[in-house]
């Protein structure tokens, strides 16, 4: 039981600890997205479309980064509300509902950036463009793998949550015949 929650509390932490890094230190350049390349610098181009590709990663990588401090603070939190009276305990469901909205908006901004034309192009997902040196060098590669490799896993742990309790629901059904 102890080896299970240290586990759980070990990967949540390091979970922390990577977004944190990809969040204050991401180790990709500073890339744009125009007309199905990656430049630079902005472009100052007027009337012309153009996508901060690594802004966006960053601002997903702290917005997650802060949600999982606030869940991280939540168990203290709720330790010293139980000191307050019953009537002033109602900011810890207001908090964290807050927290629950902010992750599921954070999580499907997180597929759709990831996921888009820009930033599958961003990424070196879209091998059958061919993109320039230039963009070669300003690729999104480490967010990108991170991003791709972080949703699989919830997809797997998702998928094998919905067949436990499938399996649970029918071996119930047949036990209770």
């Amino acid at each position: 039981m102890c080896c299970c929650i240290g586990s759980v509390i070990a990967t949540i932490l390091a979970f922390t600890v990577y977004i944190g890094k990809y969040a204050f230190d991401n180790p990709n350049p500073d890339a744009w997205y125009i007309d199905g390349q990656l430049v630079p610098a902005e472009p100052t181009l007027e009337g012309a479309e153009f996508t901060a590709v690594h802004d966006q990663y960053v601002t997903w990588f702290l917005w997650g980064f802060i949600n999982q401090m606030i869940f991280l603070a939540s168990p203290l939190c709720a330790l010293l509300t139980k000191m307050m009276p019953n009537d002033c305990q109602w900011h810890t469901y207001v908090t964290g509902c807050g927290v629950c909205l902010s992750s599921i908006v954070w999580y499907i901004i997180g597929l759709v950036w990831r996921f888009n034309a820009v930033g599958k192009f961003s990424c070196g997902d879209e091998t059958e463009v061919v993109a320039s040196a230039e963009s070669i060098t300003l690729m999104q590669n480490e967010s990108g793998n991170f991003m791709r490799i972080y949703f699989l896993i919830t997809w797997i742990c998702l998928s094998t949550i919905c067949c436990c309790a499938i399996s649970g629901f029918a071996f119930a059904q047949c036990c209770a015949k």
